[in-house]
C-alpha cells in the first residue's frame, strides 16, 4: 500500500490539491507552477535516465505489472522530489526552520 503514495496519479492529485490550498491562501498561482516544475522536472529526469541506462527489470515479472526499465526508481523519485515540495508550499507560511524541517522530515 506505501508504494501508492509514489505512484503518479496520487502525486499529481496531491500536488495539485496542495497548489489549491496555496492558491487559496494567498491568491497566487507561484505554488502550482513550483509544483509543476517538480513533478516535470523529475518525470523528465528519471525517463531520461531510464533511456540513458536501460537497466531491465528482474525475472520476478509476477510481482510487477510493469516490464520498462527499472532503474531509477520511478516511485522514488517521485516521492523524494513530491512530497518535500509539497511540504514546502504548505508550510510556506511558517518560519523559516519549521519550513527546513518539514521539508526534510522523513517519509
Amino acid at each position: 500500500m506505501i508504494t501508492y503514495l509514489a505512484d503518479t496519479v496520487v502525486v499529481v492529485t496531491a500536488m495539485l490539491v496542495a497548489g489549491l490550498i496555496d492558491f487559496l491562501r494567498n491568491h497566487r498561482a507561484e505554488g502550482f507552477a513550483f509544483l509543476a516544475a517538480v513533478i516535470i522536472g523529475e518525470k523528465l529526469v528519471v525517463n531520461g535516465l531510464k533511456e540513458i541506462i536501460d537497466r531491465g527489470r528482474p525475472d520476478v515479472l509476477q510481482l510487477v505489472g510493469w516490464d520498462g526499465p527499472s532503474f531509477p526508481s520511478g516511485h522514488a523519485a517521485a516521492a523524494a522530489a513530491a512530497w518535500p515540495a509539497i511540504a514546502l508550499v504548505l508550510g510556506r507560511r511558517y518560519p523559516r526552520p519549521l519550513r527546513a524541517l518539514l521539508a526534510a522530515a522523513p517519509r
